[in-house]
């Protein structure tokens, strides 16, 4: 078993918003995997998901995650940015999902975009996939 944690590191509300985004990613993608996985909630801003796989399926997900989009607690409608950590592990930001004012998902490390930030934050398992296949070759490249 694979351990995944998913914290954010204060809590606001955009912050468990994002918190909650990243595990509804996770839980979709192995659920559409076919994986078995266990959730557990500790408090409201931590997430940690045991998954039936190698942890080298998983490493590629250490670091921090960030969220932009258009905060729905924001009355003057501003963009917002969240940051959610994953794993224990104090990296730089590895992936970022704009949700507005336009649409992207890109890894920072193997510099791979893709505009279906909605599929991938639904946990859709093709893109899952490969993102996690993208973050193999620019491992075995580094």
């Amino acid at each position: 078993m694979t351990q995944l944690t998913i914290y954010i590191p204060n809590q606001t509300e955009e912050g468990l918003w994002a918190a909650n985004q990243l595990r509804s990613m996770y839980e979709n993608w192995a659920k559409a995997a076919s994986l078995i996985y266990t959730l557990t909630i500790v408090e409201k801003e931590k997430f940690i998901l045991n998954f039936n796989v190698e942890y080298e399926a998983l490493e590629g997900e250490n670091g921090v995650h960030r969220l932009v989009n258009i905060s729905e607690f924001d009355p003057e409608h501003r963009r917002h940015t969240s940051f959610v950590q994953v794993e224990v592990k104090n990296e730089e930001v590895i992936r970022s999902y704009i949700l507005e004012p336009y649409k992207l998902c890109k890894d920072h490390r193997s510099n791979s975009q893709w505009p279906n930030v909605a599929e991938i934050l639904n946990g859709d398992r093709p893109f899952i996939d490969h993102m996690l296949y993208d973050y193999t070759i620019y491992k075995r490249e580094s």
